[in-house]
């Protein structure tokens, strides 16, 4: 994924925290464990930070990302 469709990316997502970091779909009954989601928000996090990126809206993509990683976190076991 390039910088700048990270970007898009997160921001067209910003209202569904699992799709804005990138989350694979679940089995029923299955749910991700915090060390799955810190890796995903990692991985996203090198490519959208403000001061590693010059893509358009890195600064708002960073900022959603860091959202959803902090609802995700809270509500994962």
């Amino acid at each position: 994924m390039c910088l700048q469709n990270a970007a898009n990316w997160v921001i067209r997502n910003k209202k569904n925290p699992s799709t804005a970091l990138c989350l694979p779909p679940t089995l029923p009954g299955k749910r991700l464990t915090k060390q799955d989601i810190a890796k995903h928000y990692r991985r996203l996090a090198k490519l959208v930070h403000p001061d590693k990126s010059k893509a358009a809206g890195a600064d708002e993509a960073f900022k959603v990302l860091h959202e959803s990683y902090q609802l995700l976190t809270r509500t994962a076991r």
